[in-house]
């Protein structure tokens, strides 16, 4: 198994398109098995930088592939455009899981960013006490 420090220094050598392609072949090979895996050992923040690559289907099945943890910063790091599709498409346990995660102050930022319409529902899947700090 790699350590992590020779993943990181290999990572920073690596395109975005190179690191991109890596998980492509996880798609178009269909280990999709094996995705979960190689996502655990790669850092949020770089799985954030890369989510703009792939289709919205993609982007799902690799956001769902995260622990809650690294699925709290991917979601907040990622575009905004990344970011709105995967609100769109989350289930709403795994969204819920995900905000509850994530300090207030990140996933009222994450709610804001939101359609209009879809906010009410997201402040919804808050524990109450959170549902209030956010709206605040």
């Amino acid at each position: 198994m790699t350590d992590y420090r020779e993943d990181n220094i290999q990572k920073e050598s690596q395109s975005i398109e190179e690191r991109a392609d890596e998980i492509r072949a996880f798609f178009e090979e269909e280990r999709l098995g094996e995705l979960k895996s190689y996502l655990e050992k790669r850092a949020p923040e770089d799985i954030a930088e890369l989510l703009g690559e792939f289709s919205v289907e993609e982007k799902l099945t690799i956001f769902n592939s995260l622990s809650t943890e690294s699925a709290a910063v991917v979601l907040d790091d990622t575009d905004s455009r990344t970011r709105v599709q995967l609100l769109q498409k989350l289930e709403s346990i795994k969204l819920a899981e995900v905000l509850d995660e994530m300090p207030v102050d990140e996933a009222a930022d994450i709610i804001e960013e939101a359609p209009e319409d879809e906010r009410e529902d997201l402040l919804d899947l808050l524990e109450k006490e959170d549902a209030e700090e956010v709206e605040e």
